[in-house]
């Protein structure tokens, strides 16, 4: 019976671009999102001024710092 030991490279390498792949949307999607929600002038009252108190201290930082984390793992795999 044969035995493997280790990982396979390629495939370790091919998930690490998939997530700095995912970290960059997250980016993307993030800069969107803030942009649209900076623009949202029209929007007004208690629910826009909670929207944008929970994206600029939540929601926005979350998706920061989810990507940051993709980036390392991908780091992390690729060595």
């Amino acid at each position: 019976m044969s035995r493997m030991w280790g990982a396979d490279v390629r495939a370790l390498r091919a998930l690490a671009s998939g997530l700095r792949s995912g970290a960059d949307a997250l980016r993307t999607h993030r800069a969107q999102v803030a942009a649209v929600v900076e623009a949202a002038t029209r929007w007004d009252g208690p629910d826009a001024a909670q929207f944008r108190s929970e994206w600029a201290s939540t929601l926005g930082p979350s998706l920061t710092g989810t990507a940051s984390l993709l980036d390392a793992t991908a780091d992390r795999l690729a060595t």
